[in-house]
């Protein structure tokens, strides 16, 4: 019936003085080696290093805020950098092979693994570096008058919940791995089966509050939060915070049939996928799945650990 009627429930509006425009500025810098060499007749080796720095954003009207200890900062610190830059060991090795071992051409292994870095930038600009007081204030109503949320913006009191970006970010990084190995049937068909894995480590993810009240320990060693107990840090109300925290598991088997061009023309494939996707949160950015900003306590990210939203078996 609220719906029908149009009674709102919260609203939340931009205060008079504050934007979100910013013209940000970052540099990023890329080089590869390569060496590939055929060992034997039927063995290849093949390895490389990728280097890949970047520089900390910059913002052409210097509106950069930041909360270096958001557990003990009384306000945010205006000025650079956005954070620490984390990316000036990111040297990325790869390596592999493909091996006949019956020297035949009909049965092949290949395997391959290596290291891919997660560039910190655009992504989490988008919110976490328009978000920040003083240059973004907010407020939010209560039963706003609808559709004009203007109405009730008179006499309506900022926000004091930033929402940004770790100060002291981890370089996220991701490990490849796979093997597979590939046979070729009669004339025109080839077999393929293969496992594809990958590890996540230091992966950014978004929090909805990092700031909560202070919980108490209970007789069983659960953590409770009592309502209206003062904030972990009383200087704020809500914080939100992207953080590199956070760790995936992926594991999949793929099987696959296909037979070569037949008359020149025709093609056919067939393949099946068996994966398993897990981590700590599926947030990047801003509640790409539902509840996705939620955690049970910011105190132990561990307690989050399960199947990742995206996870798709079949």
């Amino acid at each position: 019936r609220n719906f029908l009627e149009g009674k709102a429930d919260t609203g939340e509006v931009l205060m008079p003085g504050s934007d979100g425009a910013r013209g940000w500025r970052q540099h990023l810098y890329f080089t590869f080696l390569q060496w590939e060499r055929k060992l034997r007749s039927n063995l290849t080796i093949a390895a490389g290093l990728r280097y890949e720095p970047y520089s900390t954003p910059t913002e052409v009207n210097d509106k950069i805020a930041t909360l270096p200890h958001p557990e003990s900062d009384a306000s945010t610190t205006v000025g650079g950098p956005l954070f620490i830059n984390p990316s000036k060991d990111n040297f990325a090795p790869r390596v592999s092979l493909a091996w006949d071992p019956t020297g035949k051409g009909r049965t092949v292994l290949r395997a391959g693994g290596g290291i891919f870095f997660d560039l910190l930038g655009t992504r989490e600009l988008l919110i976490a570096g328009a978000r920040m007081h003083p240059f973004f204030s907010r407020a939010f109503i209560r039963n706003p008058r609808f559709p004009d949320i203007t109405n009730g913006i008179a006499g309506a009191k900022p926000s004091k919940a930033p929402d940004g970006i770790d100060y002291y970010v981890n370089q996220p990084y991701v490990l490849h791995h796979q093997l597979t190995i590939e046979q070729a049937i009669g004339n025109n068909w080839i077999a393929q089966i293969s496992y594809a894995g990958s590890r996540g480590v230091h992966l950014p993810g978004q929090l909805g509050n990092i700031n909560p009240t202070k919980p108490q320990v209970l007789s069983d060693g659960r953590l409770y939060f009592p309502d209206g107990a003062p904030r972990i840090n009383p200087n704020f109300d809500q914080i939100g915070m992207r953080r590199t925290h956070f760790n995936s598991y992926f594991n999949a088997l793929h099987v696959e049939l296909q037979k070569k061009a037949f008359q020149s023309r025709w093609a056919m494939q067939v393949r099946y996928s068996w994966a398993k996707s897990i981590d700590q949160t599926s947030s990047t950015v801003y509640q790409e799945f539902s509840n996705s900003d939620l955690f049970p306590t910011m105190l132990d990210y561990r307690q989050n650990r399960g199947l990742s939203d995206f996870d798709i078996r079949h």
